[in-house]
Formats: C-alpha cells, structure tokens, sequence
C-alpha cells in the first residue's frame, strides 16, 4: 500500500491481497476507505479473498474464481470464473455466501446507493 501512496502516476495499480495481516476493523476501518479514496484518482485491481474488501471498497466490477472437479474427467481440477457489476443479483448471491456479514452487507449498500438488488 505504501507503493500506492508515493506512486503518483495515473496508470491502473494491481494490488494482491491487501488485507493480509490487517483484522477486520482495521479492513473495514482503514483499507476500505484508503481503497475508495484512490480510485478517484486511478484505476485499482485487487485481489482479495475477502468479499469485505470488494463491498466495502465500492467495486465496480467483480471477478469470482472457484475450484471445481473437472466432471468431463473425474479427475483434476479446473477453475470456473464469472464477471459481472456488484450489483448483479447473481454476483450478490455467490458473494454472500463468503462474506461476513451476508446479506446485509449488501443491504447497507443498496441504502447507501438506492439500487435494487436481487439478494
């Protein structure tokens, strides 16, 4: 995140798993609201196992990834991977099933932003 800060060039910014080492509070608290500050400044791609990160951080577009047997092969495994706005009802309901809080982290979202969501 550090990086971030200093870097003062306009050009998108990767950044893999910002929330390692941080407890909840300090994600929501701090991370979040770091996040939402510098995305008016430059596009941000975050990987994050943390669906707070993505809700709390205002993501405009959501990329999930997921591990499934290969049923063509029964062996193996293969990832299956769906993109989509947040406000998709189909991305809310896969999102809640890993985020703390669940629905309702969705439901602050919808009062926050007046949208109508499927969850």
């Amino acid at each position: 995140m550090m990086q971030l800060s200093l870097d003062k060039d306009d050009k998108p910014f990767l950044i893999d798993q910002p929330e390692d080492e941080l407890d909840n509070k300090a994600i929501y608290d701090e991370l979040v609201s770091y996040l939402r500050q510098q995305k008016q400044h430059r596009q941000l791609f975050v990987v994050t196992h943390n669906a707070n990160v993505l809700v709390g951080g205002d993501s405009e577009c959501v990329t999930l990834a997921s591990e499934e047997m290969d049923s063509k092969t029964s062996k193996g495994r293969k990832f299956k991977y769906r993109q989509g706005p947040i406000e998709n009802p189909a991305m809310q309901t896969e999102i809640c099933e890993v985020l703390e809080g669940g629905k309702r982290a969705f439901q602050k979202r919808e009062e926050r932003y007046a949208f109508s969501r499927g969850v």
